[in-house]
């Protein structure tokens, strides 16, 4: 007797789904519940197909049971970098014993900026003031 992997369904998923600084990782993770061979590619934001170094090949034992597989990008996707903010495509073409399909999902890089505004504006008031001062003070009078 063999356990079945149960999947809430076919699916494919990345976490992080948005990757908060350029250069960062995700994890793209496919489930299927019949055994699946194909490729995964993703689609950076200028057009580049960047195909996954390892095939899917999801079978998590004997039978056609399916099972689950997991890249990260871009370090198991040759040449490929998250340097370029904007969304990232995901498709899996998948060939399972009931058809050929394509599932698609999407990651976003972000570069979140932490705002010096209070800081900025603190500095700026005090540099004000203190060349007002240290002009009343050493300026010479005719």
């Amino acid at each position: 007797m063999y356990v079945v992997p149960v999947f809430a369904a076919n699916e494919i998923s990345v976490n992080p789904a948005v990757i908060s600084t350029p250069g960062g990782t995700t994890t793209i993770t496919l489930h299927t519940d019949l055994d699946a061979t194909g490729t995964l590619s993703v689609k950076d934001p200028n057009g580049n197909t960047w195909v996954a170094d390892t095939a899917i090949n999801c079978n998590d034992g004997p039978g056609n049971f399916g099972g689950s597989q997991t890249w990260t990008y871009p370090d198991d996707f040759t040449g490929a970098d998250s340097n370029t903010v904007g969304s990232y495509d995901v498709t899996a073409d998948v060939t399972m014993s009931v058809g050929k399909y394509k599932w698609h999902t999407t990651f976003m890089v972000e570069f979140f900026v932490i705002p010096e505004l209070p800081l900025g504006i603190i500095a700026a008031t005090t540099a004000g003031f203190a060349a007002f001062g240290i002009t009343k003070k050493f300026r010479k009078y005719p």
